[in-house]
């Protein structure tokens, strides 16, 4: 028979919490700075496909990111590349205000509702609560600055590890810190290949559907907020315990 499920991994990014503009890449401030001329591009195909580009330019093959200061030489870059392919008018320096503001200005980020009640209702139902995110150097002050990196007992992101979800090193070090086998560990994340990875360590996917974009996969359980996650559990072990 198993045991209960002891520990909970989440994503941050609609999963935790959400892009105050919308979008991760292009925050309120990108926005101040557009052209209203160039606003109807937004999610078409030449504006994505110059978001693309400029992402490789960028982000391709870059390892380790330690520092909030090699985050913005790289959001420099992508900002350069992206607004020159999508025909936007803006300077380096311009440019390299976009890069500044996303990097270093925490109200680009929102937490869900519910967030800090949840994990604190999950710590005192007896779980240890982790998360494992592809992000940025700036997430380890956020959580400072936000009050709430206390509430986590480990934390694996991808700026550290030079990986990103699905790659098992991620899962691996996860598991390592959480010092719990995947079958007493549940990972909520909004994405399937990332869900798919955590059951090959025995991990019980969750889906968040937080993102009004998400279409639910009919594989996994899915949440439309942290709040929800405590039911999923009970179910959860409800059905462990039969086994």
């Amino acid at each position: 028979m198993m045991t209960k499920i002891q520990g909970v991994f989440f994503d941050l990014g609609w999963t935790l919490e959400k892009p105050h503009s919308g979008d991760w890449m292009f925050t309120d401030y990108f926005w101040m700075c557009m052209p209203a001329v160039l606003k109807p591009l937004y999610r078409t195909a030449q504006w994505l496909e110059a978001e693309d580009k400029a992402a490789d330019a960028a982000f391709r093959d870059t390892g380790k990111i330690l520092t909030m200061e090699q985050e913005e030489a790289l959001f420099r870059v992508f900002f350069r590349a992206f607004t020159e392919r999508i025909g936007f008018p803006a300077d380096a320096e311009t440019c390299d205000r976009m890069a500044r503001e996303h990097v270093w200005n925490f109200a680009n980020y929102v937490w869900l509702p519910d967030m800090e009640t949840t994990v604190r209702r999950l710590h005192r139902d007896g779980c240890r609560v982790g998360i494992i995110s592809d992000t940025w150097p700036s997430s380890h002050p956020y959580l400072k600055f936000a009050g709430v990196e206390d509430l986590f007992d480990t934390i694996t992101f991808s700026c550290d590890l030079g990986v990103m979800k699905p790659d098992p090193l991620m899962y691996e070090d996860a598991l390592r810190q959480m010092q719990l086998p995947g079958s007493e560990c549940v990972f909520v994340d909004d994405l399937p290949k990332n869900l798919l990875k955590a059951q090959e360590y025995g991990i019980h996917p969750v889906q968040s559907a937080a993102n009004p974009l998400c279409v639910p996969d009919p594989r996994f359980p899915h949440v439309q907020g942290p709040a929800e996650v405590p039911a999923v559990l009970a179910a959860l072990n409800a059905e462990i315990s039969q086994k």
